[in-house]
């Protein structure tokens, strides 16, 4: 409790949670989507009719899942006054599967998920 009041009181300092990025970006990764933003913009200036509706995005991005016991489910019958029973809760990395994702202007074109065992390459790609 000491320790805390002089970190908190005296040295004026204060905990702060981080928030949460997607992913953080190098300055080259900034740089290149600056770049490829111009470039689009340029385009857009050029031929506007219908530009947009012609963009499609991807992007690929890990799902962490798992499937959780539903708190019924987990019920069990005890006697008056008997220890209640203990679950170890399922952590969140309890699966992952690669999503790969394109949209358009009006919505989401396609999905994929990464079948379990296989490898991102060029021939998945394909």
């Amino acid at each position: 409790m000491v320790v805390s009041k002089i970190i908190t009181k005296h040295s004026k300092y204060r905990k702060i949670g981080t928030r949460w990025m997607p992913r953080l970006l190098t300055k080259e990764m900034k740089e290149k989507r600056l770049n490829a933003c111009k470039e689009l913009l340029k385009r857009y200036e050029i031929q506007s009719e219908g530009f947009i509706d012609r963009i499609v995005t991807v992007d690929e991005s890990w799902i962490h899942h798992h499937i959780p016991d539903s708190k019924r489910s987990s019920e069990e019958w005890h006697q008056k006054g008997s220890p209640t029973p203990k679950k170890p809760r399922i952590t969140v990395s309890a699966g992952k599967v690669l999503l790969t994702i394109f949209w358009d202007s009006k919505g989401c074109i396609f999905e994929d998920y990464l079948p379990k065992g296989q490898t991102v390459n060029n021939i998945f790609y394909s």
